[in-house]
């Protein structure tokens, strides 16, 4: 019997010293872990589309394509900066003819230029009859020879500064002469300016003369106001719209008359929606060869 409870004694005494051992680690005490929180915020959608391979994302609007295009050419500048004044704030490139040595010539050039405009010679040559008064100076008469032709032409470029093309003023007769014609030609090709035939005769021959010199050239198809009226000049500006959504182009001359201007500012706004594109008139010249 006495081994036994040797046995048990001895257990009981290791017992006694475990017990009494200092422990000299961290106590570490097990604490619950923290519930996990649902996250309730909805995830975006995922677009199957964005970014994949071979599928662009939405372009911004292609833009308008037109049917047609028209340029408008505003005559007998020179004399007015007030009118002048008024069409440079038509909201479309109006081109500007400008008549050579009178008082407000160079001013008149030198802010239609400024403003991004086609500046032109308006070029004043002899019309049919025996009334020439209404040409002012620099004009072409007939029986010049090919020097003063070209004497006169360049005299008057001096006064209309950063001219890129030429139209006739008046000129009924001389633009039916090809020898003068030629010699208008001359000047234009060397100086690399493009000619505007206004068709103040149908027998003109100088868009004609004009191809033969290799001089750029087109001509005039409508005449806005040959009257004051302001019914007529809208008249004749949809005449300008139709025969350009016929043929692609179309170019119309007017002048600085209030009514005038009145019409191109109500109308001009009205063509982007029909389909059309204002020009200056320098766009729509046929390239020599």
């Amino acid at each position: 019997m006495l081994l036994p409870v040797a046995v048990l004694a001895v257990f009981m005494f290791v017992g006694y010293l475990l017990f009494l051992k200092p422990h000299t680690g961290p106590v570490r005490t097990a604490l619950p872990s923290p519930p996990v929180e649902e996250d309730v915020r909805k995830a975006p959608a995922v677009d199957k589309h964005k970014d994949k391979p071979g599928t662009p994302r939405q372009a911004a609007p292609a833009p308008q394509k037109f049917k047609a295009r028209v340029a408008i050419i505003i005559d007998d500048l020179g004399t007015d900066t007030a009118a002048l004044q008024d069409i440079l704030k038509l909201d479309a490139p109006v081109s500007i003819a400008v008549l050579p040595g009178v008082i407000k010539s160079e001013e008149s050039a030198l802010m239609a230029g400024k403003a991004g405009r086609d500046v032109l010679l308006h070029l004043p040559m002899q019309p049919k009859g025996e009334n020439v008064t209404g040409l002012g100076p620099g004009a072409l008469l007939a029986g010049m020879d090919r020097k003063t032709i070209a004497a006169t032409i360049r005299k008057d470029l001096s006064s209309v500064p950063g001219a890129v093309g030429v139209n006739n003023h008046m000129g009924s007769y001389l633009t039916e002469d090809g020898e003068a014609m030629a010699a208008v030609m001359g000047v234009l090709k060397k100086d690399r300016l493009f000619f505007i035939d206004s068709m103040t005769s149908a027998d003109s021959v100088g868009v004609h003369i004009a191809v033969e010199h290799g001089v750029p050239t087109a001509s005039r198809n409508v005449f806005l106001d040959d009257s004051s009226d302001q019914a007529e000049i809208k008249f004749q500006f949809d005449r300008m719209v139709r025969l350009a959504l016929k043929n692609g182009t179309a170019i119309a001359i007017g002048h600085p008359r209030p009514d005038t201007i009145e019409v191109l500012r109500q109308e001009l706004p009205g063509l982007r929606e029909k389909g059309i594109e204002v020009v200056k008139v320098s766009k729509l010249v046929q390239q020599a060869d």
